[in-house]
Formats: C-alpha cells, sequence, structure tokens
C-alpha cells in the first residue's frame, strides 16, 4: 500500500509532466474539388508553460519539414496525409510521434508536446502561517484560474510554493489560502475561512514572502458535501481514495495540485467543498487501482452524485521485460487490434542511458491501434535506437480519439498504464 507521500509523488509524475506541454492543432482543408491525397493544409504552434514559444523546433508531416518561427509557429500546405507526423526537439533529444494512419480533412488533431524549461528559471512564494491557527490547517495555492496551478509544501512552518517560469516571462497569478478543519482520521470535515490576493506577478529568479494575519481571511460562504460512489476493478486492489479541488476548468492542464487531499476508506465517500465567490472552483474526485505491474487512475469533476469506475488495464503482451529485440520487433498490447474505437494510446519509451556525451532520448507516441513496430523511430530525427536499452510504458486514455482536441472538457480524465518495463535493442 501507498503511503499519503509516496501518493503524492506519483500523482506528481503522473500528471505534473502535462505542466509544460502545449496544444499543437492540426487543420486538414478541403479543396473547391473536393477531397484529394495532397490539398491539406497544417499549421500550429510549440510553446512550453506560460505559453512561452520555442523557436527551431523541428516538425515533419508527411514528406515536409519545417522549423518553427520565433513565436513558435509552423506551416505547412499541400500535404499526403498519408505519411506520419513528427515534432523532434534536438536539444533535450525529445520526440512526439503520430504514426501512419488514415486523418480526417477539416478536423483538428491536438497533441501535447513536453518541452523543458530553464531549470534555473524558479518563482519561490513563501506563506508564513497565520498569527494564530487554532484549531485550522491551512493549505495554499497560486493559481492562474486558466491552465495552471501550483500547491504548497509545509516545510518549518513556511509554505513553499515554488514552479518554473522561463527567464524573460512575467507571469501573473492568484494566491489563495483555505483554513480547514479536520476529524479524528485526518479528513476534512469544513473549510472554515478563505483569502485571495489577486494579481501577483512574478518573473524567474522571484522570491515572494507574505505573511498573512487571521483578520485578512473571510468566512468560506458555503460548504457543499459531495456524494461520491467508487467501482475499483474487482481483481486489483484498492491503493487509494482521494479528492482534490483546484482552480480552473476542465481543460486545466495541471491536476497536480491539491488542495484537499485524503485518502478514504471505504467505496463510499462524502467529500467536503468549499464554494467561493471566485471563478472555476471545480472539485475533483480520484480513484487509484493497482497489481504487480500495472495501475489504473481516475480523475473525474465531483457532481452532487458521481459513481467512479476505474478504467480497463492495459496488458503489456510483447515484448516479454528485459527482452533483446530487433528493429522489426512489433509492440503488441492488450487485444492487439489493428484499430480502436473511443480510445488511443500514448505509448513512451525513454532511454535509460544517463550518463555524460551519451544523451538520453525519448519518445511518445500517440496511437489509434494495439500494435506498434519500433523501426519507425529509426527515421524520427534522434538517431540510432541499435545497440541501446529502453524502458517503456503504455497509457490508455478512454472516451477520445486522436481525432478529438485531447484536452476537450467532455473527456474524461481516465487512463491505466503498466509500470515500467525494459527492453534491449539488438546492434
Amino acid at each position: 500500500m501507498f503511503g499519503k507521500s509516496s501518493f503524492r509523488i506519483l500523482i506528481l509524475i503522473s500528471f505534473f509532466l502535462t505542466v509544460s506541454v502545449t496544444i499543437l492543432s492540426f487543420n486538414g482543408c478541403e479543396g473547391d474539388n473536393g477531397i484529394t491525397s495532397h490539398d491539406h493544409v497544417i499549421s500550429g504552434r510549440v510553446s512550453g508553460i506560460f505559453d512561452y514559444p520555442y523557436q527551431g523546433v523541428k516538425v515533419t508531416a508527411g514528406n515536409k519539414s519545417a522549423v518553427t518561427d520565433g513565436n513558435g509557429y509552423f506551416y505547412f500546405s499541400g500535404l499526403d496525409f498519408s505519411g506520419s507526423i513528427t515534432v523532434l526537439d534536438t536539444i533535450n533529444n525529445k520526440c512526439l510521434y503520430v504514426p501512419q494512419r488514415i486523418f480526417v480533412p477539416e478536423a483538428t488533431y491536438a497533441f501535447r508536446y513536453l518541452a523543458n524549461t530553464d531549470a534555473s528559471g524558479f518563482v519561490e512564494i513563501k506563506i508564513s502561517n497565520p498569527d494564530s491557527l487554532g484549531n485550522y490547517q491551512m493549505k495554499t495555492l497560486f493559481s492562474d484560474y486558466q491552465a495552471k496551478n501550483y500547491y504548497d509544501e509545509v516545510n518549518s512552518g513556511t509554505r513553499n510554493i515554488s514552479f518554473p517560469v522561463p527567464p524573460g516571462v512575467s507571469y501573473a497569478g492568484n494566491i489563495i489560502m483555505l483554513l480547514y478543519t479536520v476529524d479524528s482520521q485526518n479528513h476534512i470535515v469544513l473549510f472554515n475561512k478563505y483569502y485571495v490576493k489577486d494579481n501577483v506577478s512574478v518573473a524567474a529568479g522571484d522570491i515572494i514572502n507574505l505573511h498573512p494575519h487571521m483578520s485578512d481571511f473571510q468566512v468560506v460562504p458555503r460548504n457543499n458535501v459531495y456524494h461520491i460512489e467508487l467501482n475499483p476493478l474487482p481483481q486489483h486492489t484498492v491503493q487509494m481514495r482521494y479528492f482534490t479541488l483546484f482552480f480552473g476548468h476542465e481543460t486545466t492542464i495541471n491536476y497536480s495540485s491539491f488542495v484537499s487531499f485524503d485518502n478514504f476508506n471505504g467505496n463510499s465517500l462524502d467529500i467536503v467543498c468549499p464554494s467561493l465567490p471566485y471563478p472555476f472552483c471545480l472539485p475533483m474526485a480520484g480513484l487509484y487501482t493497482a497489481d504487480n505491474n500495472t495501475y489504473s487512475r481516475v480523475l473525474l469533476p465531483a457532481s452532487m452524485y458521481s459513481v467512479m469506475e476505474a478504467p480497463p488495464l492495459p496488458v503489456l503482451v510483447s515484448p516479454a521485460d528485459n527482452a533483446n529485440i530487433d528493429l522489426n520487433t512489433e509492440f503488441v498490447f492488450n487485444n492487439g487490434l489493428n484499430s480502436v474505437s473511443n480510445m488511443y494510446y500514448k505509448l513512451y519509451i525513454a532511454d535509460t542511458v544517463n550518463v555524460p556525451n551519451r544523451e538520453r532520448k525519448s519518445y511518445e507516441i500517440y496511437l489509434d491501434k494495439e500494435r506498434f513496430n519500433i523501426s519507425e523511430l529509426e527515421n524520427a530525427g534522434l538517431g540510432s535506437m541499435k545497440g541501446r536499452t529502453f524502458f517503456w510504458n503504455v497509457e490508455v486514455f478512454k472516451e477520445a480519439s486522436l481525432d478529438d482536441e485531447l484536452i476537450n472538457k467532455n473527456m474524461k480524465i481516465c487512463s491505466s498504464a503498466g509500470i515500467t518495463r525494459s527492453f534491449h535493442v539488438n546492434p
């Protein structure tokens, strides 16, 4: 069983990776004489956190290539959509890859691209406890109410909120503090008071110190109670049942900021959520189940009565763990279908090497089928895979497809994944 701190680390690994991703939109066009195989137009933009544009990132669509301009934009015309799509970041040795598939004209494709930021460009917000907390406990959060949230870590009475900001970028957000009371099992039973400091502008290297007083807090107008029924997979152990409140909406890409974080016993829960006079205050409920080598996670907006089911776990069929494979080896998972509906898969492959003068490589492959041949990655731009050892993992997203915008607000935030395995590519 995972403890609270272990689970928080796991959730951060799973969700925080999306903090620095952006959406690449691919729009197909229809000509006056109908659809042909060479009349499509693709445009998009590559940027990192806080809409920071990335210049010089190579994008390949079909048989054409382009690099992003100073604002992160790229453009193609006259494309044959039967080809694959590759977004290549040679600086960080990262590649996003979509294999050859039948693309729908005049559709919008949205893919998440992970772009690193300068590790030295951080903001740190330090918030001390009020003069007298009494029986209250406190959670603090930095949010832009739109796309991103960052929460506190308690350290010697000072709550530190630290997050990266690219050098030269100014970013505005809001600091939110919530006082709450708990029962004997440390479950939140009531949100009592809140304080919000609006329009806090930050830049890389800033250190902000706040010293709130109890007189700065207002009474929470109302607490809502949400009844949640959790239906775990019968063959798997429920490791964690949790509840979170974040500021944003269903398209917010950062779900890692827990204002209320708890581990409940039983599958029938009543959770408390404050109703505040601020936009996009959204309660979420979650379920985490696992066996020895796979896990399943659900995170959904909570209604007054919600039923949550864990999604099916992906079965990693081939190759076997620690196998020696050739470039023509095919990855097969679940039923090995050549096409799937109402779901998509993300296959993640990462080089195990982390030594000087031999950079790590990582690939994110988006699939609407349950098989993939790694030979396609030989020409993706990161060099040969031969003679190297890789970790791999597959994740399935339900109620979505590659023809949807992947952050569509109607999409359930469900995913399952196999715990990391490895393979070695023969020289």
